[in-house]
């Protein structure tokens, strides 16, 4: 598992700037493949803010024999995004989901945050993810 940081907090990133992180992931991916490892990219709020932009882009310019994820949907909700609908669209390459929630920015035990993850539990569910 690896983590960078998000292209732009508000998710207006450069193509160019994408298409560069990809390219990294996807030799990075080549190298743990070749010691027989897989690589899982760990998001942080910059990747899913406007709907999910930089994930989104990641997961289609990445190659997916090379690049998995491991979803961080807390974060993923901290930068506005909507990681149930990550879930229903990539859920081949996501490798395992974080779960944690805030209050007003406090992380605080599930079930007493400012949100829920009813929605990503019926993507889990609608996609049948195996789960990593």
């Amino acid at each position: 598992m690896m983590s960078g940081s998000g292209l732009a907090k508000d998710g207006k990133f450069n193509p160019d700037a994408l298409q560069k992180k990809a390219a990294e992931l996807n030799e990075l991916g080549k190298t743990c493949h070749q010691g027989g490892l897989r690589l899982a990219y760990h998001n942080h709020n910059p990747e899913f803010a406007a709907n999910n932009a930089e994930a989104n882009g990641l997961a289609a310019a990445t190659d997916a024999a090379q690049v998995s994820f491991l979803m961080d949907a807390g974060h993923a909700k901290l930068g506005g995004g909507d990681p149930a609908a990550f879930m229903r669209k990539f859920p081949q390459r996501i490798v395992g989901c974080h779960l944690k929630t805030y209050k007003e920015l406090v992380q605080v035990p599930l079930g007493e945050g400012d949100w829920d993850f009813v929605d990503l539990a019926a993507a889990i569910k609608e996609t049948r993810w195996p789960g990593g």
